[in-house]
């Protein structure tokens, strides 16, 4: 690649050497001496780690040659218009980046920006891979004071829709966007009465810094919300009719939220009233066998449901103390799982009379009963071999505990010997599979493991035992049905 920056620096960010690659992307310099770091970069592109600056530190003097991939950046523009082919200002378009991470799909924002008076849209400097593309209507979250009225009688509002069609993931396409390429993605709205909802929000206070929205479900609306700083009256526009859910948060710590369930028919809503909540503390206690220090950092909370809102991906976790409780604080209400983070050896988890282990955790506006779990006393041992000679060197390998409806666990890289030793396994069933570290695997998702069953090994583990598995990794060819 031809000139791209190269820089040598010392620990104090002094740059020593410089230079821009030539023709050839190649680039030289003499007598660089240890403690040092050697930057590439160049505008438009980004490593493999999706950095737009790669980094090697230089622990001693070398002569080493390094070789540097780096991608270049695209782009997603296009157009939209309304029935009649008229061109909408001020529509808010995402990009939404699509990827597997720890077992989950996530889809989350990657880059937004609004149609100009000619209705056209551009989204520049998106890393290569999978994206949504969505147009969600004239979405915005301001503060102030001041007027409250957003909607005038007889606006209309416009979408969400993904593209090409559909208001929901499951009827989009979703697009892949290689390196430099830019894609084409036009938009064709209808539009729809349009209303306001109006309230207050309680537990507000004067510098509160809040982020208002409408969903249906998971998805959010194209509303632009309005709070009053000084009174936290608030008014969320151009919402057609429909069931929604209203939510409010403040950024910082810690983050207070609260949401509630809106109708609306064929007119404004008013006096709805919101609760900014900083959420509950979660308490627990873990009982190891045979009574000793249990041997790890955190308890996890993570959303238990796939469709879970995007804040419940993020865990919440709780440090565990040397009596070995634990407290997790500001939990928001919702369904969870909780977890030790990639341990198996769990036997059970209660919340009074509730089988969390199994069943997952509620957690409502008042809280829970404390958590119990309870380590394994009988433990077994798994062994795992991937087939594929060398290339099988670079495999990750999952093992899979399912119990109930919930799927725990342990993802870990193939060691240099080729043979991956898993010992404190709580006795049972597990699935195993191998996978590559650029094509991760949404294990979490029972559909995507129904279509990996001929090449999962299912193994039972027995207490005082060492189960053995191999596994195959699959060519890339194969690999579609697994991303």
């Amino acid at each position: 690649m031809e000139r791209a920056s190269v820089a040598v620096i010392d620990l104090q960010e002094r740059v020593l050497h410089h230079a821009l690659t030539g023709p050839d992307g190649r680039f030289s310099f003499p007598k660089v001496r240890p403690l040092t770091r050697l930057r590439v970069w160049r505008r438009g592109y980004r490593d493999e780690s999706q950095r737009n600056v790669w980094e090697k530190f230089l622990s001693s003097a070398t002569s080493a040659e390094f070789k540097v991939k780096l991608f270049e950046l695209g782009a997603v523009t296009g157009t939209v218009t309304g029935e009649n082919g008229e061109p909408l200002l001020g529509i808010t378009v995402q990009a939404l980046s699509s990827k597997v991470s720890n077992g989950r799909r996530q889809v989350s924002q990657y880059a937004y920006n609004q149609t100009n008076d000619l209705g056209q849209y551009r989204l520049w400097h998106l890393s290569p891979g999978q994206y949504y593309v969505k147009a969600l209507g004239r979405r915005s979250v301001s503060l102030g004071v001041g007027a409250m009225p957003l909607t005038r009688e007889g606006e209309l509002a416009y979408g969400p829709q993904y593209f090409p069609s559909g208001a929901t993931k499951e009827e989009a396409a979703l697009l892949n966007l290689q390196p430099g390429e830019t894609l084409q993605v036009d938009f064709r709205l209808s539009g729809r009465p349009a209303f306001s909802i109006r309230g207050r929000l309680l537990q507000h206070t004067l510098h509160d810094d809040v982020q208002g929205e409408v969903r249906q479900g998971t998805e959010t609306m194209g509303s632009r919300v309005k709070v009053e700083l000084a009174t936290g009256r608030f008014e969320a526009a151009d919402v057609p009719a429909g069931s929604y859910i209203l939510s409010a948060r403040t950024r910082g710590t810690p983050v207070r939220r609260g949401e509630t369930q809106v109708t609306v028919g064929s007119a404004d809503v008013n006096g709805v009233t919101l609760n900014l909540s900083a959420g509950v503390t979660v308490k627990g206690a873990i009982r190891a066998a045979g009574g000793g220090r249990v041997d790890m950092a955190s308890v996890e909370l993570s959303g238990a449901s796939l469709d879970s809102p995007p804040e419940r991906y993020s865990a919440n976790t709780g440090s565990v103390d040397s009596s070995n409780e634990f407290q997790i604080p500001n939990v928001l209400p919702g369904r969870y799982k909780v977890q030790l983070p990639n341990r198996l050896d769990v036997a059970e988890i209660r919340s009074g009379s509730i089988d969390v282990l199994r069943e997952g955790l509620t957690i409502t506006e008042t809280g829970c009963a404390p958590l119990e779990l309870t380590l394994a006393r009988e433990r077994g041992s798994l062994e795992v071999e991937v087939a594929g000679g060398a290339q099988a060197r670079t495999a990750w390998v999952t093992v899979v505990r399912i119990v109930g409806e919930l799927v725990y666990s342990q993802s870990q890289p193939m060691p240099p010997e080729g043979l991956l030793s898993l010992t404190e396994l709580a006795p049972g069933e597990y699935r195993v599979f191998a996978w590559r570290f650029e094509s991760p695997v949404e294990y979490e998702n029972p559909a995507v493991l129904e279509s990996l069953a001929g090449r999962i090994a299912t193994i039972v583990v027995r207490n005082g035992e060492t189960a053995k598995a191999t596994v195959a990794l699959p060519s890339e060819a194969n690999e579609g049905a697994a991303r």
